[in-house]
């Protein structure tokens, strides 16, 4: 039989171990509210003369097309918005890499001004871009993937032939289908996003060239690039594994990779603002 010393002390060591418990039950916190766009437009839109996609962080390099702390979308279908907001390049295989959905999808355009705080970073937008797909578009999804062809851009033998550019240089790259490039203070980085598109596959940098550079690229269109849908120019040119080597002493590796696709279970018009 205890005594009643004895019980004093269970009794002290069960409240003991019992204070932690509830202290620990009172720092439980619900999860974070997702943060989303403090104001946002949709309108459809089949006039502006120029296709705009942009998300301006604080992290993003210097640009016009958006306001710092912004995604601007103008005269964009829905699919290009997509892509961009996944990271997925947009290339004449685009409806290989994202599958299913209405008709309307790369058809309707829409101007979108999706504004948050300045001191968003740019996959901060991007997470608030997915979001304001899920809630106003009603767009879900699945990935599945594939094994698929890729690129490697490298400098090739004999270094790298570019020209750095200046820092207060706007950035901008630009590619025409008829094989002509232009850009401007764009880091190595930019131009392997670039050559995806025209490629239809991934690309790679591994140039480690980070800093922005200055250059052109002149090309003839062959097979597939551009979705097998390029212009034909008159002036004689090197075929792109070529012209990069000898214009800008680059190559590009095949090399095996996976390829996400991207499956639209469900989206609608987006609901009025």
């Amino acid at each position: 039989m205890n005594s009643p010393k004895t019980l004093c002390l269970i009794v002290a060591g069960i409240l003991a171990l019992a204070v932690p418990i509830a202290l620990g039950a009172s720092e439980v916190q619900a999860p974070a509210e997702p943060v989303v766009f403090k104001t946002v437009s949709i309108k459809p839109d089949t006039t502006s003369p120029v296709m705009i996609l942009y998300c301006h962080g604080a992290d993003s390099r210097p640009t016009r097309a958006a306001p710092l702390g912004s995604c601007v979308f103008r005269v964009a279908p829905l699919l290009r918005i997509i892509a961009f907001a996944y990271d997925i390049p947009y290339g004449g295989d685009i409806e290989q890499k994202i599958s299913g959905g209405p008709s309307w999808l790369n058809i309707e355009r829409y101007d979108i001004e999706a504004k948050a705080a300045p001191t968003a970073t740019e996959a901060e937008l991007k997470s608030m871009l997915q979001g304001l797909l899920a809630s106003r578009f009603k767009l879900s999804f699945h990935r599945i993937s594939e094994a698929a062809s890729a690129y490697a851009l490298r400098a090739a033998k004999g270094g790298p032939r570019l020209i750095e550019s200046q820092p207060d240089k706007t950035p901008y790259i630009s590619v025409a289908d008829d094989g002509r490039l232009v850009a401007q203070n764009e880091p190595m980085s930019e131009l392997a996003a670039t050559l995806n598109t025209v490629l239809n596959r991934s690309v790679a940098d591994r140039t480690n060239l980070a800093k922005g550079y200055d250059f052109t690229l002149t090309w003839s269109p062959e097979g597939d690039q551009f979705g097998g849908h390029s212009s034909i120019r008159n002036a004689p040119a090197p075929f792109l594994f070529n012209a990069l080597q000898e214009q800008l002493g680059l190559q590009l590796e095949a090399q095996k990779g996976q390829s996400d696709i991207l499956i639209i279970d469900h989206v609608e018009r987006p609901s009025p603002n």
